[in-house]
């Protein structure tokens, strides 16, 4: 398993030291323990200057041009700057970090910061190679309205290295599960994710397309179809969403792609939804 990190400050020291230490940056026993023990977890480190992006689409390109076959995505990017993430922060994990209390000792001030990650990260991965976690944890953030979802983004967010990420992550996922049922009035088994409009998001079975690119989508929309919480995810996946109990069912309404514009949908039987929230 591969995960990238990458350290955009401004401080040439920090950099400096990044780029000296490579796969010495993280502390020693972070991938030691936990799910990722056993599978030979390989450290990708890139050190930038973050005075180089003057918009959050920089950024997003760098990260791009150096995901390569990541597993795992990791940011950790001066307070000053963090604005730049604001599009990326639900599919990396996104640290701010003040440079000014590393007191030049960087290895410390690193370390304290990459062994909450990677405690993070390790305890994400093992719910994201769930067969029945994953799902729930991709579901579209913006158009699946469910309090539980959307309260753990925040979490996340705000702050990754936070000590009670597992507890967060647990919590949310129990109030998750409690949504996963079958229709009513029906005969057929299938289980869908019900959020409080009462639409039913299912993974669909078929991979007959990716999520679009190019004008007028963003770079942050390819990343947050391709990765949640740091963590990669499946994007040839996507949920089949529809409206209704019983075997016969229309959906309609409006909805929010995966750039934020709005767009009304009516009277098809489901709409394939990507995670990143394109249809």
């Amino acid at each position: 398993m591969e995960i990238l990190l990458l350290v955009a400050t401004r401080d040439d020291s920090l950099r400096q030291f990044v780029g000296a230490q490579k796969n010495k940056t993280f502390p020693q026993e972070a991938f030691k323990r936990g799910f990722l023990a056993q599978r030979k977890v390989r450290q990708v480190v890139n050190a930038v200057d973050v005075r180089e992006f003057t918009t959050s689409d920089d950024l997003e390109a760098f990260v791009e041009q150096r995901l390569g076959s990541a597993d795992g995505l990791l940011l950790l990017i001066d307070q000053e700057s963090a604005g730049l993430a604001k599009c990326i922060r639900s599919a990396a994990l996104v640290c701010e970090i003040d440079v000014t209390r590393a007191s030049r000792n960087y290895q410390n001030f690193l370390h304290d910061r990459l062994s909450k990650l990677a405690k993070t990260i390790n305890y994400l991965a093992r719910h994201f190679n769930d067969g029945s976690d994953a799902p729930l944890l991709s579901l579209p953030l913006r158009n699946f309205k469910c309090p539980a979802l959307a309260g753990l983004q925040e979490t996340i967010a705000a702050d990754p290295c936070n000590s009670q990420i597992a507890d967060s992550v647990d919590a949310s996922l129990q109030r998750l599960r409690r949504r996963v049922r079958p229709r009513k009035k029906t005969s057929y088994k299938t289980k869908y994710a019900v959020d409080d409009k009462e639409r039913f998001f299912v993974f669909g079975k078929e991979k007959h397309a990716l999520p679009d690119s190019g004008a007028p989508h963003r770079r942050s929309c390819k990343l947050n179809s391709c990765f949640r919480f740091g963590c990669r995810i499946d994007d040839t996946r996507h949920f089949n969403v529809s409206e209704g109990e019983g075997d016969t069912t229309t959906i309609s309404g409006e909805f929010t792609d995966c750039h934020g514009d709005k767009r009304s949908v009516a009277g098809g039987t489901h709409i394939n939804m990507f995670s990143n929230d394109f249809f």
